[in-house]
């Protein structure tokens, strides 16, 4: 009797270590109706809301944020619509838990929104929530956006140039692990189309202003299939010449005066330069270069 005891705590033993080698089950988000629902059944429905689902570089579903306009039911704008006086940003993990959550309001109406996609929420490629960028678009109420910080505060305030107006395609915000850029897209009187980028770091100081840079993005990463850490910076040279610099993560000059570069793979990146073209890496380095000349 004692050794079939003795046996019998054996297995056990031996089946708790075999379950506790299983590694946990990911919880996958699928599309559900009006939202989402995860493989654990926690459902997540768009109803006073717009669901997403926020991914890592490498594409693996880590949050899901909820966005939602705050509007005041006493009053309408000229199309007839409820006023807009605030937004709502909750980031859930995918069992439910509220992790974080970004208001806006209007400030005691000094803010005008016109559109309920008149807010902005980004967040950097690590997906940092205490890095998180508010951007506020009152550019067609009031000539100007803001860009706030995660904990509310005011990161920086800009006012389009004069004889310029607001584009209908509106703003749109990227940030890095160190910085900011802002994407504006106006017109000028003779109804040319402009764009102006704003980079700032995470203390609201400028970057960058002396290269005049209209057009900030990342770059494409080739291998993951995604947005890299790099980011692809337009302008124009004093030739007139569209050229292009990469920035890293930080909002840092790695590359500059590109003809081209179209995509990247870790730290290389597909360049032309001058009289030539191939791979470089961040160090400006060629590692592959033939002549454009032959």
């Amino acid at each position: 009797m004692r050794k079939l005891v003795i046996m019998f705590v054996v297995v056990l033993l031996l089946l708790g270590v075999a379950s506790c080698g299983k590694a946990e089950k990911e919880i996958a988000v699928l599309p559900y109706y009006y939202g989402y629902i995860t493989t654990d059944g926690v459902v997540f429905k768009d109803t006073d809301g717009i669901y997403s689902v926020l991914c890592d570089a490498q594409g693996k579903q880590i949050y899901l944020l909820k966005s939602q306009s705050v509007y005041d039911y006493h009053r309408f704008n000229e199309y007839g619509n409820y006023i807009v006086v605030g937004y709502k940003f909750s980031v859930y993990d995918k069992k439910g838990e509220l992790l974080k959550c970004f208001e806006v309001d209007d400030a005691g109406g000094s803010r005008e929104f016109e559109y309920e996609s008149s807010v902005h929420f980004a967040l950097p490629q690590s997906l940092d929530l205490s890095k998180a960028v508010l951007l506020l678009d009152m550019l067609n109420t009031q000539g100007r956006f803001q860009l706030l910080r995660a904990d509310g505060s005011l990161l920086v305030e800009e006012k389009i140039p004069a004889d310029y107006n607001v584009d209908f395609s509106g703003p749109y915000v990227w940030v890095g692990e160190d910085f900011v850029v802002a994407n504006i897209y106006l017109y000028d009187n003779l109804y040319n189309s402009c764009q102006f980028a704003y980079l700032y770091d995470f203390s609201g100081q400028p970057l960058h202003k002396d290269k005049g840079y209209n057009f900030v993005y990342p770059l494409y990463d080739f291998t993951t299939q995604g947005d890299s850490a790099y980011f692809q910076a337009q302008y124009r040279n004093p030739q007139g010449e569209v050229v292009y610099d990469v920035l890293d993560a930080k909002g840092q000059v790695v590359l500059d005066g590109l003809v081209e570069v179209r995509n990247c793979s870790d730290d290389l990146f597909t360049v032309k330069k001058g009289e030539a073209q191939g791979i470089m890496n961040a160090a400006g380095e060629w590692v592959f270069k033939e002549s454009l000349e032959d």
